[in-house]
């Protein structure tokens, strides 16, 4: 027996119209993504950010390094943060994380 999808091209869930546009990453322009877990990332040179601090009356949210928790090659915690504006606010102490 033959098996007949009902599903033309038009009627298909992929069609054109549903598709998001690839957009290669560039790590020289701030983005912020949505982690599996639901909560915001900013990805920028290199480096991850997880959000920690929102004061929405002042439209700023302030950002801490995913490795803030975790101990580096070097022994120490990394300290960097970064605002709304993406200023970087010190050095990192490990290399950046390319994806």
């Amino acid at each position: 027996m033959a098996c007949h999808s009902s599903l033309t091209p038009e009627s298909s869930p992929l069609s054109s119209s549903k598709l998001i546009p690839f957009t290669r990453y560039n790590p020289n322009v701030p983005q912020i993504v949505t982690s599996f877990k639901g909560y915001q990332k900013l990805m920028y040179q290199g480096y991850r950010y997880n959000i920690y601090q929102v004061l929405p009356e002042r439209n700023f949210k302030s950002w801490r390094c995913v490795c803030a928790k975790k101990m580096s090659d070097s022994g120490a915690w990394c300290k960097c943060r970064a605002e709304t504006n993406m200023a970087d606010q010190c050095a990192h102490n490990h290399p950046p994380s390319i994806l």
